[in-house]
């Protein structure tokens, strides 16, 4: 295991991609592990303006879409910034469960696309970033979201030593999502699972600013085109060499971590596949530029 003594600036891993592919199990399995790690991520930010507009009496349970983007555009940019930015105060008294309630559920999809809203999020979360670089606590912090390489590039004083795209099959992301809820995916709700992630992963792709995919020149991982991984057979999913290479190439890593169902223990692997090049990563930016 790596240890790492810090310099500034404050170094950045981005892990974004598609729904249920496994970024927040990577991002906080490997924060688990190390003491100078600190997390971000951006997926409940939209959750908590709306939960935030509820409790102003800006939102209500069961309006229409058209009413909902009026509603959230007048609250405007600066008091949804101040929101998101805030999210760390909300969670000292609050739990995540009151964010993933029906009410929340039913208007989050409706608020989401919001122009203003989705600038209000990078904006809150660039705040975020900048106080984990100013308080001086950690030294690395990952960075879980669809897209946010580009964002953290916009903060000074942060380098984004690496960026990995994780993704996996929507069939893959359903039976994920289904046994954490404890249905199968054979059955009415889990196939209404799967369409769901269908459509949201086709959405993000398709989007026409910033559309969730993978960078053209990304790293693949099971196939990295590293001499020495040649001969690999996959027996042992960690490949070496991976995160060593994508900081020195400054090129994102495709992270596809459908394939690690053929492990014996597919969580496990993945997280480990993922330690492996977060440690290289690191040892690999102590004497090499990162990404501009």
């Amino acid at each position: 295991m790596t240890t790492y003594s810090p310099e500034v600036p404050l170094k950045v891993l981005a892990y974004g991609g598609t729904a249920r592919s496994g970024k927040n199990t990577v991002v906080q399995e490997i924060a688990a592990q190390y003491p100078f790690v600190a997390t971000d991520e951006t997926g409940a930010d939209y959750r908590l303006a709306v939960w935030s507009l509820l409790e102003l009496g800006e939102l209500e349970p069961g309006m229409p879409k058209d009413l909902v983007m009026r509603r959230v555009q007048a609250v405007g940019f600066d008091t949804l910034t101040a929101i998101v930015a805030a999210r760390p105060v909300f969670f000292e008294a609050h739990t995540s469960e009151e964010l993933h309630t029906p009410k929340i559920d039913d208007l989050v999809h409706l608020a989401g696309p919001a122009p203003v809203l989705r600038k209000a999020v990078k904006a809150g979360f660039c705040q975020r970033i900048e106080n984990v670089r100013d308080s001086g606590s950690c030294s690395v912090l990952l960075v879980d979201g669809r897209n946010l390489a580009p964002v953290v590039h916009s903060v000074g004083g942060t380098a984004v030593v690496m960026d990995t795209f994780v993704t996996c099959s929507a069939l893959e992301a359903a039976k994920r999502e289904c046994n954490r809820q404890k249905i199968p995916l054979s059955s009415e709700k889990g196939q209404e699972v799967y369409m769901s992630i269908l459509r949201r992963n086709h959405s993000d792709a398709q989007r026409p600013h910033d559309p969730v995919v993978p960078n053209g020149d990304a790293i693949d991982y099971w196939n990295p085109g590293i001499q020495t991984l040649h001969e690999h057979d996959y027996a042992d999913p960690v490949l070496r060499g991976v995160g060593s290479l994508a900081v020195k190439s400054g090129r994102q890593v495709l992270f596809n971590t459908t394939f690690f169902r053929r492990y014996e223990d597919p969580r496990g692997s993945m997280v480990s596949a993922a330690t492996q090049m977060f440690d290289e990563a690191l040892e690999r930016a102590a004497s090499y530029v990162p990404m501009a």
